[in-house]
């Protein structure tokens, strides 16, 4: 019996495939040089395949075991109203519960809390930064309300990848005109999917072609372009009126204290016209072309 002394243990795969070879040859004289390189070869080939699949499975369970950790922490306790607390020795996903967590994820729908941001806060923001408040004075935009929320989260046919649905709440005003915008957002693939315009009843009249391409397009730049370019035609038109009432109104009134009777009759036809135009006569002249 030969008997062979190991003085050191191989450090790398490569010097335990070297290992069997020379014990080989040394067992075998008949193979030669290339006989023996070649079974390297293959050796070599076969452990470089099965290191891949372990790094695969490695990758995988990590993908997992993330997944089931943010499912899991989102997870509310219905009978109390609180989320439940998860330990990290629960996040181990053994062999028997992995195929059936796998199959839930397919089809996952994850509920949030609303992120609020108050009318106060909002209107400390606009205080206290310099930068919000160079934006609210450029594009006279002035947002009163904002919320967000996570509409749902999903990993379709286990392709390693979530699906982040998120709806966008604004309210505010410009230039005296108040509206609203709702929009839902794929943050996966970083695109709006839906939106939602609002305006007053006067607005929505005149800008209904407008919000219907808006909605249609979910072209969020083109509605606040339309939106701040009609709001500041209308402040104007009704700045134009108001001045016009006064002025009308005004030199009426001192016509008909200086006119004498011949006069009368006529400050009396023109001020019954007048007071037909002011009091709703005038037609929308000034009206707001839509942009598209």
């Amino acid at each position: 019996m030969n008997e062979r002394t190991v003085t050191s243990l191989p450090h790398t795969i490569e010097e335990l495939v070297d290992g069997i070879l020379v014990q080989t040859e040394e067992d075998d004289d008949s193979l030669d040089v290339s006989t023996i390189h070649k079974e390297k070869s293959e050796l070599l080939e076969e452990v470089r395949k099965v290191k891949d699949e372990i790094q695969g499975l490695e990758e995988k369970i990590s993908f997992t075991r993330r997944k089931k950790r943010m499912i899991l922490s989102r997870t509310t306790n219905t009978s109390s109203g609180s989320k439940n607390t998860i330990q990290d020795d629960r996040m181990d996903i053994d062999e028997d519960d992995s195929g059936q967590f796998n199959n839930a994820q397919q089809r996952t729908y994850i509920e949030e809390e609303e992120k609020n941001y108050s009318p106060a806060s909002i209107k400390r923001i606009y205080e206290t930064d310099d930068q919000i408040k160079r934006l609210a004075s450029f594009t006279k935009i002035k947002f009163t309300k904002i919320s967000n929320s996570l509409v749902s989260a999903t990993n379709i046919n286990n392709d390693n990848e979530e699906h982040v649905l998120r709806r966008y709440t604004y309210f505010g005003t410009t230039y005296g005109l108040t509206f609203s915008l709702i929009f839902d957002v794929d943050e996966t693939n970083v695109c709006v999917k839906k939106t939602w315009v609002n305006v007053g009843f006067g607005a929505k009249s005149e800008l209904g072609k407008f919000i219907e391409f808006v909605e249609r397009e979910n072209n969020i730049h083109l509605f606040f372009k339309g939106l701040i370019s009609y709001a500041r035609l209308n402040q104007q038109r009704t700045r134009l009126f108001e001045a016009l009432e006064r002025k009308y109104r005004r030199s009426l009134l001192v016509s008909s204290s200086s006119s004498t009777n011949n006069g009368y009759l006529e400050s009396e036809k023109k001020r019954d016209f007048d007071d037909s135009v002011l009091d709703g006569g005038i037609t929308t002249f000034l009206r707001f072309n839509d942009m598209i």
